[in-house]
């Protein structure tokens, strides 16, 4: 049976898109945290579209409008801005996990997918600039989310971790 008394050091850093649903569900029951988000997650970066333009130019709001085209031009021209907001989001939950965790190796759990979580998987590795910045983390990678699940319902995530990364 899962404790919900206290939060455990376990970070969901990586995830398919079609896994992560369930793998947030599993992790947030087991007492861990998650910081992988899809595509359609508000906090995903989207493109500014023309008609907010036209919105800013009829209020001739031109403080707005000027912000708006640079976030604009951003969006359009910045191919990878996901990457930034993925990075803001491992590490600020490893800070928090650090901090409600002293003296404790935060087990950053990935699930291996596509080329995004390749990349991820990179900046968590060592080498990678995530872990540069936390080496003391420990990264548990699973080749799919059955074994997540399972290590997680079993209470052997921890026992997974001396050997991984």
């Amino acid at each position: 049976k899962p404790s919900r008394k206290k939060k455990r050091a376990i970070l969901l850093a990586s995830s398919p898109e079609h896994a992560l649903p369930c793998a947030r569900e599993s992790v947030i029951k087991y007492g861990g945290c998650c910081a992988a988000f899809a595509r359609d997650d508000p906090m995903s970066p989207k493109k500014k579209g023309f008609r907010e333009f036209l919105v800013h130019l009829l209020m001739m709001d031109l403080t707005a409008l000027k912000h708006f085209m640079n976030d604009m031009v951003a969006s359009w021209t910045m191919a990878q801005r996901w990457k930034l907001v993925w990075q803001g989001r491992i590490e600020g939950k490893l800070e928090m996990l650090q901090e409600a965790h002293p003296g404790k190796v935060v087990n950053t759990v990935a699930i291996k997918g596509g080329p995004q979580c390749d990349w991820e998987l990179k900046q968590l590795s060592d080498g990678g600039e995530i872990k540069n910045r936390f080496p003391n983390i420990n990264l548990i990678i699973f080749e799919e989310l059955d074994g997540f699940g399972q290590a997680l319902k079993n209470g052997n995530l921890e026992a997974l971790s001396q050997g991984a990364s």
